[in-house]
């Protein structure tokens, strides 16, 4: 069996359909795990140490979201190395919150469109009136390639689109149509002409999260 720092390496590298997004998220818990794990062998790893590391990521700080995903990330290293079978059904992952998520009040998305419009970086502003005023899934909006907007110029403006949700978690979700709001057109106008030479297979999120601030105003 390998060291888990390589098999984490190994596995990540076979993870070929990742959108840019997912890649991030997954190279940050990789590494992570890594430090905790990484001069040990992968079938090494019990269910004690899967635990101790639940609580010292607890003791951190981080929230039970965070912690199970890293979590779940440990598992699909040790699934890609066959050594999960002895641990499946006694890992206890954390119970999340269930009630953290409500809606903005108009006060509080003015307090945040004020502290956006003073940010430095210019991709906070389209990203969340994409996310606001589109109502998709943090996994829609990761999913999303140039070739899933249907956008209509008008002197060098968008005048009008749509989003076409290609990938969703749920059977309902997928392939329905959301039109974009005036507000997010002028975003995008914005947004999308800093990156003129962009093909239909980029996504959407690529630009609008992993560019830098430095990177796009040099655009």
């Amino acid at each position: 069996m390998p060291l888990f720092a390589l098999a984490a390496k190994e596995w990540l590298a076979s993870k070929s359909a990742l959108t840019p997004l997912g890649k991030v998220y997954y190279e940050q818990y990789s590494r992570k795990l890594a430090r905790e794990f990484g001069e040990r062998l992968v079938s090494d790893i019990t269910l004690n140490d899967i635990a101790a590391l639940q609580r010292k990521r607890l003791g951190e700080g981080l929230s039970a979201r965070t912690v199970n995903c890293e979590v779940a990330t440990l598992r699909q290293i040790l699934k890609h190395c066959s050594c999960w079978m002895p641990l499946a059904g006694r890992v206890r992952f954390l119970r999340e919150r269930a009630d953290s998520g409500r809606a903005l009040s108009l006060e509080e998305e003015d307090k945040l469109l004020d502290a956006i419009s003073r940010s430095p970086s210019p991709v906070l502003y389209p990203f969340f009136v994409l996310s606001l005023d589109a109502g998709l899934r943090p996994s829609e909006s990761r999913a999303l390639r140039r070739s899933d907007l249907t956008l209509r110029w008008k002197n060098g403006a968008i005048a009008q689109g749509e989003i076409v949700v290609s990938r969703s978690k749920t059977e309902s979700g997928e392939g329905r149509v959301v039109p974009l709001t005036n507000r997010v057109c002028s975003a995008l106008t914005v947004w999308l002409s800093r990156f003129p030479d962009a093909g239909l297979d980029n996504y959407v999120s690529r630009f609008i999260v992993l560019v830098s601030p430095a990177t796009a105003a040099n655009r």
